[in-house]
């Protein structure tokens, strides 16, 4: 797989969730950051972007957000406690560059990940481009034995044995993306969680293999 190939799975894993239209856009700061994660640079999500929009399944496009503050506490007091009523808080506006799927980009992306495990399956050299969050959840889930729906595992836990300061919201798109490729499955409620697929296993054994060694 060529790296321009590997920029473009990774951006369209970051929307591939998300539903088509600018109305749920992600933003470019956001994106750039998930690149800078995965050890990529601004000119690979460059070329990402061209590529996809090229394909046509994405559109990105200026976006302007508002928010309304909260009113004075004296304006929700009785009558005659404040003898001088707060002016109203003005909306508070501002412009940014937001990125958003077009209906085809799902099944492009799919399409890629059954390449890439037919590559591997073939014994074509296929080496998977994870976030750092990804290789933390896979190696996390490896040491917890999270290896089969017995042993599944809440993802709110994995998370905590990641970072206790981190939000579980925050993976998502870690776990989602984990969950496409194939490396885990899961079971929703209160009594789900996840455990590692055969492929999510020898995946994580690998990253597992490869940080220790970066270690010594």
């Amino acid at each position: 797989m060529s790296a321009n190939s590997s920029a473009a799975e990774l951006l369209a894993s970051l929307l591939v969730n998300e539903e088509p239209g600018p109305e749920h856009a992600q933003s470019q700061e956001t994106l750039l950051r998930a690149f800078k994660e995965a050890g990529l640079t601004k000119s690979d999500y460059n070329k990402a972007l061209f590529q996809l929009q090229d394909l046509r399944l994405v559109d990105s496009g200026k976006q302007v957000s508002t928010s309304y503050p909260s009113r004075n506490a004296a304006d929700s007091m009785p009558p005659g406690v404040w003898n001088t009523p707060s002016p109203p808080p003005q909306p508070q506006r501002w412009r940014w560059i937001g990125i958003w799927p077009l209906p085809g980009l799902r099944d492009w992306y799919r399409s890629q990940l059954a390449a890439n495990r037919n590559e591997a399956g073939t014994g074509g050299k296929s080496n998977p481009k994870l976030t750092t969050r990804q290789e933390n959840v896979l190696e996390t889930m490896l040491d917890k034995g999270a290896v089969d729906r017995d042993s599944r595992i809440p993802r709110p836990r994995i998370v905590e044995s990641i970072s206790p300061t981190d939000q579980a919201s925050s993976y998502r798109r870690a776990f989602d993306g984990l969950a496409d490729a194939g490396y885990t499955q899961g079971e929703p409620g209160a009594e789900g969680g996840i455990w590692l697929t055969p492929a999510g296993r020898d995946l994580a054994e690998e990253v597992k293999r490869r940080n220790d060694a970066t270690k010594e």
